[in-house]
């Protein structure tokens, strides 16, 4: 494991945010600490990778501002890269920028990270008018960092400006971070060592694009039609316990598949109780699907596995769950049962999707009825918590 996945590891005990506002500071830290001992190779990355021309707005007014940026860049003797700086409009709410670079003490550039989480409505236009008047006329850029969520249709389309207040704005990956850095060789050995860890990282949250073991997986999927055969899986899962569910009280959003597709883990969910959510102020839910790496689901070394398995989950949105109230019998009913428990993230139970396999009736039907047993299961930990909660 990569320094920086440890340091995520203990990020998500903490209950912060998780990917995308750790790697917002790992980040900044990482090109903070190369800009004081290697200042060309954050150069090169800024003007090579963040703000590459085939992903960037050309022309004329484009290529003129680019040029008094790239002037400040190479003389400037003071780098200072800042996370979530506070900023404000005229008329606005305070908005939180996620990097921003300054140059000898004056924005220069605001880059905007986002792993697959939308954008907030006029989040880039603010920060762009934010850095045009900050700048006071110097050259200046505007970059959206992404995984996989899209850039604005117009973002990159010549004269919009006014709308963006920036001339020159870039859309870039972190795949094409990660391709950016693996190209560069630090001058000293700390900084080499960093860099490293930080590609290492990358590679371990698959973002470093799209491997040779990944083109082979790609490409059995596309020929055995595996999406659809996973997508009816869960309609089918679907069918079989929604009217029981929502009869005991649970509501069930309407599918979404962008939403299952996320990572290494495909899921579905359902909320406990909805009428109750503003006398309780919590909102518990039941999640079930399918994964290729239990540690998101939960951080506990002793969960790690290598074998995709078919996973329930009963939790809470905002944190701890306090499931100790549980009576001895349920609980001891539950363990044995293959249910686990941990502070952090509530009740837990897997299943090694080999073992699955194996089941004479085929893995479609293992599956349903093993997550739909346990769907059962996870309902009487919610009601007994309940019920502990009314007494």
């Amino acid at each position: 494991m990569s320094l920086y996945g440890m340091f995520y590891k203990h990020w998500l005990r903490e209950d912060r945010e998780a990917l995308e506002r750790f790697l917002t500071r790992a980040f900044v830290d990482f090109l903070q600490r190369l800009s004081g001992t290697n200042p060309d190779l954050v150069r090169h990355l800024v003007l090579d990778t963040l703000l590459a021309p085939e992903r960037r707005t050309l022309g004329q007014k484009a290529d003129s501002c680019l040029q008094r940026f790239r002037t400040r860049l190479n003389s400037s003797k003071t780098f200072v890269w800042s996370p979530e700086i506070s900023i404000s409009l005229k008329g606005q709410r305070t908005k939180y920028p996620d990097m921003c670079l300054r140059l000898d003490g004056l924005p220069a550039m605001v880059i905007e990270n986002k792993v697959s989480a939308p954008l907030a409505p006029n989040q880039l236009e603010t920060y762009g008018k934010w850095l045009a008047k900050e700048s006071r006329g110097a050259g200046s850029a505007l970059v959206f960092l992404t995984h996989t969520t899209p850039s604005p249709d117009e973002f990159l389309a010549q004269g919009h400006e006014g709308l963006y207040g920036v001339t020159v704005r870039a859309v870039c990956s972190w795949m094409e971070v990660y391709e950016g850095l693996h190209r560069q060789i630090p001058s000293d050995a700390f900084a080499n060592k960093l860099l490293r860890e930080f590609l290492i990282f990358l590679e371990e949250r698959r973002m470093n694009g799209i491997t040779k073991e990944d083109t082979n997986v790609l490409q059995a999927m596309l020929l055995k039609g595996m999406v659809p055969k996973v997508e009816s899986l869960f309609a089918r899962l679907r069918e079989q316990v929604q009217s029981q569910l929502e009869h005991r009280g649970y509501d069930f959003e309407a599918p979404k598949k962008q939403d299952r597709w996320d990572s290494q883990t495909i899921s579905e969910w359902c909320y406990f109780n909805p009428e109750h959510k503003k006398k309780w102020r919590c909102t518990w839910y039941v999640l079930w699907g399918l994964t290729a790496n239990a540690s998101e689901l939960c951080p506990d070394p002793s969960l790690n596995s290598d074998l995709p398995l078919a996973f329930l989950h009963v939790g809470y949105e905002k944190g701890k769950v306090p499931f100790g109230r549980l009576s001895a019998k349920l609980w001891k009913s539950l363990e044995a049962a293959d249910w686990v428990y941990r502070d952090e993230v509530g009740w837990l139970t897997t299943k090694s999707v080999q073992e699955l396999a194996r089941d004479p009736a085929g893995i479609t039907i293992a599956c349903t009825r093993w997550l739909a047993l346990n769907l059962n299961r996870g309902d009487e930990i919610l009601h007994a918590y309940y019920k502990s909660l009314k007494g």
